[in-house]
């Protein structure tokens, strides 16, 4: 999708699959925050303090998805294993050129594992909130026609930003991957 003269607006809607290709439910999502892990850089020359990130090193990565109701694909996520989600969302734009909306896709992929959960509550009429929360160890984010707009992959050293390799130097001195 062209950016000239188009303005995002909001999602229209999304689905949560499990491996691929089952819905595990009707949920919200909570998207991991990006948050480099940072030390204080100060001394001589420089005015005061930095907290500068390490490139590549990440906080934890956590993705939570909150369920109307218990379901048990959603409590089949407390199995001790590597769960594999896509969150396949449709993003509405207006096109200012054309003066119209239109849609374009997003899509999350997240591998993660459970860190914990909540079964969330009965009360008579109402949602029940089952909650789940992921530590992701990979996730990868298309936008649109962009395929790698973001990858992370933890435990292999790999981090692209908009197909751009942030880690590609730094695995080459390391010897990974040669």
């Amino acid at each position: 999708m062209a950016q000239i003269n188009t303005v995002p607006d909001k999602l229209i809607n999304f689905k949560v699959y499990s491996e691929g290709n089952d819905v595990i439910g009707v949920a919200d999502a909570e998207l991991p925050a990006i948050e480099y892990m940072t030390e204080g850089l100060s001394g001589a020359g420089i005015l005061g303090e930095i907290e500068a990130p390490a490139f590549g090193q990440m906080k934890s990565l956590a993705v939570k998805l909150k369920f109307r109701t218990i379901t048990k694909d959603g409590v089949g996520l407390l199995a001790a294993k590597t769960h594999k989600l896509d969150l396949r969302g449709s993003i509405q734009a207006y096109d200012a050129a054309d003066a119209e909306f239109k849609p374009y896709a997003a899509k999350l992929v997240v591998h993660g594992l459970t860190k914990k959960s909540s079964l969330g509550k009965f009360e008579v009429g109402k949602p029940g909130d089952s909650e789940v929360e992921l530590e992701c160890t990979y996730l990868k984010l298309s936008v649109g026609d962009q395929d790698e707009a973001l990858e992370i992959d933890k435990l292999n050293f790999v981090f692209k930003v908009n197909g751009e390799d942030q880690m590609a130097d730094v695995r080459g001195h390391l010897g990974i991957g040669e």
